[in-house]
């Protein structure tokens, strides 16, 4: 099964817009965050675990919000497809969905298309490079011809 890191549990609380907590000490109410002034109830408080049902739903609404569901359920279903070659196609749409909406591997597969986005963002920005669209969802990088 698809474990979440630490940092994929903090990737996918920034893309949520939510605040990763900074802790510090104060007398009175304990810990709490220097960004936002949440108290802290130790380490798994200081941003989502990623664990529950509400959670994967807030992704899959922050990706339609973001105008990035369609791109990521086609990642999705790539990846999915990469694994799981099928002869019958009228249960392939069935099948696929029951594997993208399992719990882990669902907050998983969005952290690595965010790592993944974040990677080609970085790339293009690089000098001498620019991007094309292979796919809606790939890019490559390719040398600046001038």
């Amino acid at each position: 099964m698809h474990e979440l890191t630490e940092d994929d549990k903090k990737r996918l609380t920034e893309f949520l817009g939510e605040c990763l907590h900074e802790p510090y000490w104060h007398d009175m109410r304990g810990t709490i965050c220097y960004k936002c002034d949440h108290s802290l109830n130790g380490i798994s408080d200081m941003y989502r675990q990623f664990t529950t049902w509400e959670d994967l739903g807030a992704l899959k609404e922050k990706l339609v919000e973001t105008g990035k569901w369609n791109d990521f359920d086609e990642w999705a279903y790539m990846k999915w497809d990469s694994l799981k070659p099928f002869n019958d196609l009228s249960r392939r749409l069935e099948e696929q969905s029951d594997w993208l909406f399992t719990l882990n591997r669902f907050c998983w597969l969005v952290s690595e298309f965010l790592r993944k986005e974040q990677q080609c963002a970085e790339t293009w920005t690089q000098p001498g490079h620019q991007h094309i669209h292979v796919r809606s969802h790939q890019h490559r990088p390719v040398e600046r011809r001038e």
